[in-house]
């Protein structure tokens, strides 16, 4: 990590480092491959913004997998919609990632590979029923790569407006941690 010593993520009740960012994210990954997720499997979050939000975010894609978000708040019927076209082998609600005991974890070896699937986002469905857009990560670093060309650096600090549901906070997220910036 270039910046392990730098404030990566704030919330209201918490806060992380680089390289806590990344060790918890790491010690996230490892939970989930020793749980037998990996390349491209599907994994739903179904929670709140939060720091341990983000660090899920993280160790689901160095798993190998692939993360949904969807609003804790959405309604029940469209949720189940995505869920079932998605296949997802699992739901992780916001009690658990609060009962989850994150632990560190400087060691993990990151399993994504560039043609994996990374993220699914889901349209709001205003012409009937939503709709998947998927992500890989190839795509995801062809955009964020891109946005250094706006001048983001590490001693920016940026908050994540966007619902976490929506492909832009995609982008709040990973453009302004891949340069070393502080996202609230």
């Amino acid at each position: 990590c270039q910046y392990p010593d730098k404030m990566a993520v704030l919330c209201s009740d918490c806060a992380l480092t680089y390289r806590e960012l990344d060790e918890y994210s790491n010690g996230f990954a490892k939970k989930m491959a020793e749980q037998g997720f990996g390349s491209e499997d599907i994994i739903a979050i179904e929670s709140d913004r939060s720091v341990r939000t983000i660090v899920a975010m993280l160790g689901i894609l160095k798993a190998g997998a692939a993360y949904l978000f969807l609003e804790e708040y959405y309604p029940r019927a469209g949720k189940q919609v995505a869920y079932d076209e998605c296949e997802c082998r699992i739901v992780l609600k916001k009690d658990d990632l609060l009962a989850m005991d994150l632990v560190r974890d400087p060691e993990f070896v990151d399993r994504s590979a560039m043609d994996n699937l990374a993220i699914l986002v889901y349209t709001s469905g205003s012409t009937a029923s939503p709709k998947g857009v998927m992500l890989e990560n190839r795509n995801l670093a062809a955009v964020i790569s891109n946005f250094d060309r706006f001048g983001f650096c590490e001693t920016d600090r940026t908050c994540v407006f966007a619902s976490f549901s929506f492909v832009a906070s995609v982008f709040d997220i990973f453009a302004f941690l891949i340069v070393g910036a502080e996202i609230c």
